[in-house]
């Protein structure tokens, strides 16, 4: 309960630094509102990845001549690589795969911290740090370590 009003803060703060990219419509309401040229100063400001004018000349151009299937951000930058048009939308591909790729929640985190308080107890406190972060890989992505051929042929 302690920690949720600083998630509703850091939620804000990301709705209030990428929302007018999220979809089709915030895009469309933040060019009617005129708020476009603040969100994409903002965006610079926090991350200094992108160029303000052009981000704003790539989202106008997008609004307007793109016709994309979806209307989702996804749905923008699928469209931007599978097109080949990312030379002509760095700026906007950019903010788009900053937005796509922030992660949304702690979760991943704290797993891969719960399984390394399972990995090194008391009795294998000794352990070197090499073997301990190999343990741990292995342990977090089980998945992956679970279709490996150990045996080998040579």
């Amino acid at each position: 309960m302690s920690h949720l009003p600083t998630r509703f803060e850091q939620l804000e703060k990301f709705a209030s630094l990428f929302g007018f990219i999220y979809s089709r419509e915030n895009l469309a309401r933040a060019c009617s509102d005129n708020t476009l040229h603040d969100s994409c100063v903002k965006f610079e400001k926090e991350l200094g990845d992108v160029d303000v004018t052009e981000l704003e000349d790539e989202l106008r151009i997008v609004l307007v001549d793109v016709d994309v299937t979806g209307r989702s951000a996804h749905d923008i930058l699928n469209y931007i690589y599978r097109s080949g048009l990312c030379e002509m939308y760095p700026n906007l591909s950019i903010a788009l795969r900053v937005l796509l790729t922030t992660s949304v929640s702690v979760a991943t985190g704290e797993r891969s911290f719960s399984k390394l308080k399972l990995i090194k107890t008391y009795l294998r406190s000794t352990m070197s740090e090499r073997r301990l972060c190999g343990l741990s890989m292995i342990a977090i992505e089980r998945h992956v370590a679970r279709k490996l051929d150990y045996y080998f042929t040579g």
